[in-house]
């Protein structure tokens, strides 16, 4: 197979990456700026598909976007500045959309990977989070944000893995502090709260949804807790 680390790295802290994009096509990147597209048919050689000479290297690995064949049609990438690129996933081709981290991305480094759904009417929704305190959602097919989470300035615990996507649309986000935030799915705002009351054991690791629709956190003691899900207050009806 092919040699995936080069010689000549950036830095000490690089971090090799994959990513699939099809049944017989993946990306690598050694932690350097370079992404390589890889094809490997069933019972072939594999096959440089090509590479990409990235402006800096990737922050977190890349996000596939795939068709309903089972082959990428794009891909997400985001740097260590912050900026966030979609790809061809089929060529390797200059990048077709940018999404610049300033006035409305904040900015910051990219310290989650990117979370995937999609919406009631089929549509790509993607998180992650900035500075591991604010929440990014994006739309790939559009140049603006949908939203961003600042979490309130008393809540400065450093959130825990990327945002957890919810059968219904919304959002949950974990911090150190054991604090669950639930976020509106068109808005990001935050809809309820709960938090956890286990002095000297913190969430260490993202949730996940049970089938009873309770949160799933693994514990800085080697434990799990199970944890209601936060239900926004019920609508008081109209007189």
């Amino acid at each position: 197979g092919p040699l995936w680390r080069i010689e000549r790295r950036e830095g000490t802290t690089s971090t090799a990456l994959l990513c699939p994009t099809g049944k017989d096509s993946f990306l690598s990147s050694d932690g350097s700026r370079t992404l390589k597209r890889w094809l490997w048919p069933a019972g072939n050689r594999w096959n440089d598909g090509g590479e990409w000479t990235l402006r800096e290297r990737p922050a977190v690995s890349p996000l596939p976007l795939f068709r309903n064949d089972g082959s990428a049609s794009h891909f997400l990438l985001a740097d260590t500045t912050g900026n966030v690129w979609l790809y061809a996933a089929d060529r390797v081709d200059a990048p077709q959309r940018r999404w610049r981290p300033g006035s409305a991305v904040p900015l910051g480094q990219p310290t989650s990977a990117f979370s995937l759904t999609t919406d009631t009417q089929g549509r790509w929704r993607v998180t992650y989070s900035v500075a591991n305190r604010l929440v990014v959602c994006l739309d790939p097919l559009q140049d603006a944000p949908l939203w961003v989470y600042r979490p309130a300035e008393e809540h400065t615990a450093a959130l825990v893995g990327p945002p957890l996507p919810l059968p219904d649309g919304d959002w949950l986000t974990v911090d150190l502090s054991g604090r669950i935030t639930r976020l509106a799915s068109k808005t990001g705002q935050a809809l309820a709260t709960s938090q956890l009351h286990l002095p000297g054991i913190f969430p260490v690791a993202a949730p996940c949804l049970t089938p009873g629709q309770d949160v799933l956190l693994p514990l800085s003691d080697g434990s799990f807790v199970l944890h209601a899900l936060p239900t926004p207050p019920a609508k008081t009806p109209a007189p």
